[in-house]
C-alpha cells in the first residue's frame, strides 16, 4: 500500500513531464507577423483575420498536420472561435456587423512566450477583451477573456469563450467527468442541451479518424475557479455547425468587469485522459505556464484616481508588477473612446498619468461620468471617474 501510495504521485510527474516537454525535431521558436496578425510556433500556427481580429482565420495543428487549418473554412458574422455567446442563440456581446471599434496588439513578449490582445467593441454592447498567451513549444494557448461590464451592463447569460472545429471527419464527440468522476461520452446535441453534473476540469471535443488517419482532440482546460456542478451548455441555430459547450454564466446583473479563462490543448492521443488531468493539474498549479506571469499569480491590478470628483486635472495612478506595453484609455459610459493617455511599453513599478479633462481633439468634455481603463501584460482594471463642473 505504501509503495502504491508513493507511485501515483510519480506516476503523475512523469505524464506531466513527458506532456510538458517539446516534441523531438522541434527546438521551441516562436515568430510574430503583426502587418498580417499571424503567430507561428513549432507547434501551432494561428492568424487572425487583419478586418475583423477577433476572428481566427487560420489555427493549425502542427502535430495533426503542417497545413490543415482547423478554423472553420467559411465563417458568418457571428460564428468564429473564440466568440462570445448570450444565452443559447444571440449573436453575442462581439457582434461582427455591429463593431465601432476594434484593435490587435503584441502586449508581452519574450523567447518562451507571446500575448496577444484583441479588444473589440460593438454598437451598444459592453467591450470585450480577450488575450491570448502562446507558448512557444507547447501543444496549447490560454484565452483570458474580458467583458468590460462596468462600461456598459448586461443581465444576460453568456459564455464567454467558444473553440469551434470544423468537419474533419464523421464521428465527432464530446466529453467530460462528472461530479462522481464518471467519464461522459456524447455525441453533439442538435437542440440546445444543458448538463449540471460537470466536475469543471475540462471538456474534450474529439474527431475520430480512419485506419490511415490521426484522431484528434481539443480540449477546453478551465482553472479552479471553474466552480462544479456549473451548468455546460450547447446552443443551437447557426452554433449547430461546429460543435461546442461551454460553461454558462447564469443571468443576473453584470456590472463590473468580469474575466474567464481557459486553457485551449491540442492532442493526436485524445484517448490519453491521464494527460489531459495531468494539464488540468498543471495549469490550476501554474506550472504550465511557469515562464509567464500570471495576474492571479502577482498582487492585484489596480487603477486609483484623485480627486474625484475631478474639476480640474485628475491622477490616475497604479502599479506594473511587469515591465510590458501598457495602455490607458478614458471611455465615455457608452463604451467610446473620449482620450488616450498612454500607450508604450512601461517600466515595473509605480506609475502615473494626469487627465485634464480633455478629449482627443482638445476640446474640454462634457461633465459627467467617464470610465479609465488600464490595459496591461497581466490584466486590466478600470474606474470611474466623474467631471464636475
Amino acid at each position: 500500500m505504501i509503495v502504491e501510495n508513493l507511485m501515483k504521485p510519480l506516476t503523475l510527474l512523469v505524464l506531466l513531464a513527458a506532456l510538458l516537454t517539446t516534441r523531438p525535431g522541434f527546438a521551441g521558436t516562436i515568430t510574430v507577423t503583426p502587418s498580417i496578425q499571424t503567430v507561428e510556433t513549432s507547434r501551432l500556427l494561428i492568424s487572425w483575420d487583419t478586418n475583423h481580429p477577433e476572428v481566427v482565420r487560420n489555427m493549425v495543428f502542427k502535430d495533426y498536420d503542417e497545413t490543415l487549418s482547423l478554423a472553420a473554412a467559411a465563417y458568418g458574422a457571428d460564428e468564429f472561435w473564440g466568440e462570445s455567446l448570450r444565452g443559447l442563440s444571440d449573436p453575442g456581446f462581439i457582434q461582427s456587423f455591429a463593431i465601432e471599434s476594434q484593435s490587435w496588439e503584441v502586449t508581452a513578449q519574450s523567447a518562451a512566450f507571446v500575448q496577444v490582445t484583441i479588444t473589440s467593441q460593438s454598437a451598444a454592447q459592453p467591450a470585450v477583451q480577450t488575450r491570448y498567451t502562446i507558448l512557444a513549444d507547447r501543444p496549447y494557448f490560454v484565452v483570458d477573456r474580458t467583458i468590460l461590464f462596468s462600461a456598459v451592463a448586461d443581465t444576460a447569460s453568456y459564455q464567454a469563450y467558444v473553440p469551434l472545429m470544423p468537419y474533419i471527419t464523421d464521428y465527432r464527440a464530446l466529453r467530460w467527468r462528472d461530479e462522481t468522476g464518471t467519464l461522459v461520452l456524447r455525441g453533439f446535441c442538435v437542440l440546445p442541451c444543458v448538463v449540471s453534473s460537470w466536475d469543471g476540469h475540462w471538456v474534450q471535443q474529439l474527431r475520430r479518424g480512419g485506419p490511415a488517419q490521426l484522431e484528434l482532440g481539443v480540449a477546453s482546460i478551465y482553472p479552479p475557479t471553474a466552480v462544479s456542478g456549473q451548468p455546460l451548455v450547447r446552443g443551437t441555430d447557426s452554433m449547430n455547425q461546429n460543435g461546442w459547450a461551454q460553461p454558462e454564466v447564469p443571468a443576473g446583473s453584470h456590472t463590473t468587469d468580469r474575466t474567464w479563462s481557459q486553457l485551449v490543448s491540442f492532442t493526436t492521443a485524445p484517448d490519453d485522459l491521464a494527460a489531459l488531468d495531468a494539464l488540468y493539474a498543471a495549469y490550476a498549479s501554474g506550472t504550465a505556464l511557469a515562464d509567464v506571469p500570471r495576474a492571479d499569480a502577482i498582487a492585484p491590478l489596480r487603477l486609483a484616481v484623485a480627486p474625484n470628483p475631478a474639476r480640474g486635472p485628475a491622477t490616475l495612478a497604479w502599479t506594473n508588477p511587469v515591465a510590458g506595453k501598457v495602455t490607458l484609455d478614458l471611455l465615455d459610459v457608452a463604451g467610446r473612446r473620449v482620450a488616450r493617455l498612454l500607450s508604450g511599453e512601461s517600466p515595473a513599478g509605480a506609475q502615473r498619468a494626469t487627465w485634464d479633462g480633455r478629449g482627443a481633439d482638445g476640446a474640454r468634455v462634457a461633465p459627467g461620468v467617464y470610465v479609465a481603463r488600464l490595459v496591461t501584460p497581466v490584466g486590466v482594471s478600470t474606474t470611474t471617474i466623474v467631471r464636475a463642473n
